[in-house]
């Protein structure tokens, strides 16, 4: 049963590697603030799963055997450790929920967050002291674990504040992405309860348990994934496309003698518009937008739409 929990780390931490990478990429590519800080939440959040991971192989792999359980200084310092990950994680979370919704950080949040992580951070210092001394401090067990309680229902909070936000104005491909982050990221929160539920109606064998455990590692993994390659790749394709789109017309005013009319034309032609859309956009006749458009074709020296993307696309313009 104990490989079966190693085996489960293991493949967690691959998968984490392989997310890690994708968000490093991003995050060089497109510099943006919250691409930053849920790399490093993915970082804190494998961080941990590393920890486990060690933690179980040097328990069953190591001779003589190590046992955290029997040794209050490991067993102390493994808790310590945890919650330093688990406040690290959580922070970068909760400062990607408000960049991903182009909010500031207000103080209140900062003094909340600081009055939790410190708390967490002085009681994990009490139980490495009473490990030292192999002293068993249940009380101190209890009270980290409500400090943690209470930063996890926070960053609860703020996740469903994020994804209300971002509801009630999910047209744009901005919102539909904080929608989708919010959204993931609430929704391992109710793993547990649910394995829970379902441990308490048929009563789950250690090894389905334990499976369910390693499972809930992996999706934590593949939220940050799922999120970057199904919904982040909306903002990226829209940003390109714009910016490809105003490079080319650079590029074409600098050579041709392209009128400011024309110009818009232009645009909206490779926006992919109708010769109708355009005229209601504009407020001009659909005869006006034909004979801007043949203007266009002239000084380019073509006659066709498709003409004119392959034109708009070519490097040596």
């Amino acid at each position: 049963m104990d490989h079966i929990k190693i085996i489960g780390s293991f493949v967690a931490l691959i998968l984490g590697a392989f997310v890690i990478f994708n968000l490093y990429q991003e995050k060089t590519k497109h510099p943006r603030k919250y691409l930053n800080s849920i790399y490093n939440h993915t970082l804190a959040t494998n961080g941990l799963i590393l920890l486990l991971f060690f933690a179980k192989y040097l328990d069953v792999n190591i001779t003589p055997k190590i046992s955290i359980d029997s040794n209050p200084l490991l067993f102390a310092s493994s808790i310590s450790i945890m919650s330093l990950l688990l406040v690290v994680s959580n922070h970068f979370l909760i400062k990607a929920s408000y960049e991903i919704s182009n909010k500031t950080v207000p103080a209140l949040h900062h003094r909340i967050a600081l009055s939790l992580y410190l708390s967490i951070i002085l009681t994990s210092l009490v139980l490495i002291i009473a490990g030292i001394y192999s002293i068993t401090v249940f009380d101190i067990f209890i009270l980290l674990f409500l400090f943690l309680f209470l930063m996890f229902i926070y960053e609860f909070i703020i996740l469903i504040v994020v994804l209300t936000r971002g509801i009630k104005s999910y047209i744009s491909n901005k919102r539909q992405v904080q929608v989708a982050f919010a959204a993931l990221y609430i929704s391992r929160y109710f793993i547990p309860p649910v394995v829970g539920i379902i441990n308490f109606i048929i009563e789950l064998n250690k090894i389905t348990l334990m499976i369910n455990g390693r499972i809930f590692l992996i999706y934590l993994n593949l939220i940050p994934l799922i999120w970057l390659k199904k919904y982040y790749r909306k903002i990226t394709l829209e940003s390109n496309e714009k910016e490809s789109i105003d490079v080319a017309i650079k590029r074409v005013l600098q050579k041709y003698s392209i009128s400011k009319r024309e110009e818009e034309i232009l645009r909206l032609i490779l926006e992919g518009k109708t010769n109708e859309e355009i005229t209601k956009i504009l407020f001009i006749s659909t005869h006006t937008v034909k004979n801007h458009i043949y203007s266009i074709f002239q000084k380019l020296g073509i006659n066709s739409r498709y003409q004119l993307i392959k034109f708009i696309s070519h490097k040596d313009l």
